[in-house]
């Protein structure tokens, strides 16, 4: 049986669209895989180091939850830009990088998620956000308060925020290069994802070297610094967990070392977090020692 012409031209219809749906779904497929692959860790420029760096693992429970406390939220807010919290809902894993020039943030995701947070960005602006391009990459400033620009991009995979021009320029630099993140930033970064958020800080930062009069000495030996945050009694606290890796005897003395350290430790943690009152706990057992940070406003 012969195809009429009316046939042909309906057959070739179908297959048109049928052709137009698989690439717009091969599209999508590709854009989530191009966002899956993105780890936020390579999107920070390893030099110069950054001060702290804050992984919020789990945005969406901190926003339901832990952003619903009050004292928690105004504590956030001194650290974290509220453009950035504003936007968290809508987020998976996110960075926010403090660097000495200013803070970046950055977070994989897909492209029609990065139009919704553009879309909430525009509908939070007073004025409509300037666009330019650098080096092939469209950026967006949105005015904000004290004479300041949120400039904005969204560029394989990734959405990359921050209030410092250069900083932004750099992270477009660093992305182009699609540089393997230092194996060091990776080992911290790895230890720290099973918590809802982590502060990692540089070994550098802390400048922690304690020293008994016998000359026992204690000091941070990994590169990065992994604290767990948490909740506990309404309170925001940092977690760290340090094996015994020098030889005190003397439980007297062993006991010295660490009141020592923990009071040397909240010193540190409150010159990198001045807004912030911090209070240092330890204990101990066979295996570690634990140190908990509370932090009040």
């Amino acid at each position: 049986m012969s195809l009429g012409r009316k046939d042909i031209t309906t057959l070739i219809v179908l297959m048109a669209a049928a052709i137009i749906c698989v690439s717009y779904l091969f599209k999508i497929v590709n854009s989530g895989q191009v966002a899956a692959k993105v780890d936020p860790y390579g999107l920070l420029m390893p030099t110069p180091t950054p001060t702290a760096i804050l992984a919020i693992n789990r945005p969406d429970l901190l926003d339901g939850q832990l952003l619903s406390n009050e004292e928690v939220r105004r504590i956030f807010e001194e650290y974290v830009p509220s453009v950035f919290l504003s936007i968290l809902p809508e987020l998976s894993i996110s960075l926010v990088a403090y660097y000495p020039r200013g803070v970046l943030f950055c977070s994989p995701m897909e492209k029609r998620l990065a139009d919704r947070v553009f879309e909430r960005l525009d509908a939070l602006s007073a004025y409509p956000a300037q666009r330019r391009e650098e080096a092939g990459v469209a950026i967006r400033y949105y005015p904000d308060s004290g004479n300041r620009f949120l400039g904005c991009y969204y560029h394989k995979g990734a959405f990359v925020a921050s209030y410092d021009r250069k900083s932004l320029s750099r992270a477009i630099e660093w992305q182009r290069r699609d540089a393997p993140v230092p194996m060091e930033l990776e080992k911290a970064a790895r230890r720290g994802r099973s918590a809802w958020a982590n502060l990692l800080v540089p070994r550098e930062s802390l400048d922690l070297s304690v020293w008994l009069d016998d000359s026992t000495v204690w000091e941070v030996e990994e590169p990065w610094l992994d604290l767990d945050l948490f909740l506990d009694g309404g309170k925001l606290c940092c977690f760290y967990e340090r094996g015994h890796s020098f030889a005190v005897a003397d439980t007297a003395r062993r006991a010295r070392l660490y009141q020592v350290v923990r009071d040397s430790l909240n010193a540190r943690l409150h010159r990198l977090l001045p807004k912030t009152k911090t209070e240092a706990r330890i204990k101990s057992d066979s295996a570690a020692v634990y140190y908990t940070i509370v932090a009040s406003d």
